[in-house]
């Protein structure tokens, strides 16, 4: 089951094929992406069914955990669809989600308190957290993605998303996460949690970013260990020669 997205091989003559570097997916990865997709999304309509009408639409989806959740759907139906599995763009976003549903599962639980309470919760703060860096580690990409570059384009996203935060919070007065809020609470807090937060960003980038390229070599060195240990030429000369 550890196997990387590999890319499609060179189209044979004669007959229409895919783009380079897609595939088609198993059935098994198809139903496990589209399945926790769905739900992702069911999650996030739910949770915001449940937060109406004292939350309008523009403060739910300034919640991180929010777009988080938003983007790792995407990420998950994209690499659904024979269409856009195993490409890089959607490998990318893949990783990605992993980084963002990680660190909101992660802050929830050390950070917030971690009580899920609904369902909604649970599948927002719980089970996506869990289950879209696990496609990640589970399938990883076979793309080469630059681990620096990769890194500041996963990095983009969050502090964008502070910087709308800061910015929507001084407009209306009114902040996702009471931390954030300067105002009330002082820099403290703000810079304690914050600072946490970016170490969090980017020690898990740097992980996440690193897996690919130490999953294929784990692969090619575990094929040279088979070849070496039994059923290859140097194996087959090692048992000769105990056999003399």
């Amino acid at each position: 089951m550890l196997c990387p997205e590999r890319p499609r091989a060179a189209q044979r003559p004669g007959r229409p094929g895919r783009p380079a570097g897609t595939a088609r997916p198993g059935t098994a990865k198809v139903v496990w992406r589209a399945g926790l997709g769905v739900f992702a999304l069911a999650g996030v309509v739910a949770g915001f069914e449940e937060r109406r009408p004292s939350l309008d639409t523009v403060d739910f989806l300034s919640y991180f955990t929010t777009l988080s959740n938003l983007i790792g759907a995407a990420a998950l139906l994209a690499g659904a669809l024979p269409g856009l599995h195993g490409r890089p763009r959607v490998d990318w976003l893949r990783g990605a989600a992993a980084l963002y549903l990680a660190i909101t599962g992660l802050v929830y639980a050390l950070l917030m308190g971690g009580d899920a309470g609904t369902w909604t919760g649970w599948a927002q703060h719980r089970v996506m957290p869990v289950a879209v860096p696990l496609d990640w580690l589970l399938f990883a990409t076979a793309h080469d993605f630059p681990a620096r570059r990769t890194v500041l384009g996963w990095l983009a996203f969050p502090l964008a998303y502070l910087g709308y935060t800061l910015a929507h919070g001084v407009a209306t007065s009114w902040y996702p996460y009471p931390y954030l809020n300067t105002a009330e609470y002082g820099f403290g807090p703000f810079t304690s949690y914050t600072s946490a937060i970016a170490v969090l960003f980017v020690v898990l980038a740097g992980l996440l970013a690193a897996w690919p390229a130490l999953h294929r070599r784990t692969i090619v060195v575990n094929k040279r260990s088979r070849l070496n240990g039994g059923g290859g030429p140097a194996g087959g000369r090692r048992r000769r020669r105990r056999g003399r």
